[in-house]
């Protein structure tokens, strides 16, 4: 299981590579600093000097003396602002972001192995928390969360049986048929996680914008020498034309 930020923005494949990665690195706690400590005049006008200004997407948390935040600034008043005594701040990103996350779920019954791959979108929505506990990120929730959803459908499936390989079969052969039905089951299981709020800790909301179910690297490369075969099989049958006439000749009434 992985879960990999991604850029929606209209920007190049290698840009968005470039972005997802530099943003998988990127904590939840974007920066934090210190602020002045002292009761008098002087020190509560360097503290509300040296508080960052707001920033889209952003909360800035004050933190106390005991290393618990205790409010967030966009929450105070002017006055609660200058009579704060926070001794540290932290701005913790409460923006939307997206991420691919992609679920593994392995060949049980002759089905092929296959991924799942949901795009998710997802914030912060309680920064407090964020701060409290130092969350650095959120894909391992992602990961934990999506994973058991899908492994749940994927195992109240049962076996995949012959009956209902048999529907799917080309002249590819049984082992095309049971594939294309394996993978078709589970695309049906999981569909009800498309626009689904995911059950995720009070700090975190999260909601799937779509799911998409394929092959696995390997099963996807037994796959294609498959079909590779098969029209390979195809190609030799037209260049042989048409099977002989048999010892003989024609039968009687046969025509051309």
């Amino acid at each position: 299981m992985s879960c990999e930020p991604i850029d929606v923005g209209a920007v190049s494949d290698d840009e968005a590579a470039a972005a997802a990665r530099a943003r998988n690195r990127r904590p939840l706690i974007l920066d934090e600093g210190r602020l002045p400590t002292g009761s008098g005049f002087r020190a509560r006008a360097a503290r509300r000097r040296q508080l960052p200004g707001a920033r889209a997407g952003t909360a800035l948390v004050l933190v106390d003396r005991a290393g618990g935040p205790v409010a967030v600034d966009g929450g105070l008043t002017a006055a609660e602002r200058y009579w704060a005594r926070p001794v540290a701040w932290a701005r913790v990103d409460i923006g939307e972001r997206h991420s691919l996350c992609s679920v593994h779920v392995p060949d049980t019954d002759g089905g092929g192995g296959l991924s799942v791959e949901l795009f998710v979108a997802w914030r912060v929505v309680d920064p407090l928390t964020v701060a409290r506990l130092d969350i650095a990120t959120a894909a391992e929730v992602l990961d934990a969360t999506l994973t058991s959803r899908v492994r749940l459908a994927a195992d109240l499936l049962g076996p995949l049986d012959d009956a209902a390989a048999a529907g799917e079969r080309t002249h590819g052969g049984d082992t095309l048929g049971r594939l294309g039905a394996a993978r078709r089951r589970l695309a049906a299981a999981v569909a009800d996680l498309h626009d689904a709020e995911l059950d995720t800790p009070g700090w975190l909301s999260a909601r799937v914008l779509g799911v998409l179910v394929a092959f696995d690297e390997s099963t996807q490369r037994h796959v294609d020498e498959l079909l590779a075969a098969r029209r390979r099989d195809e190609m030799r049958h037209q260049r042989a034309g048409p099977a002989p006439d048999p010892p003989g000749g024609r039968p009687e009434g046969a025509t051309t």
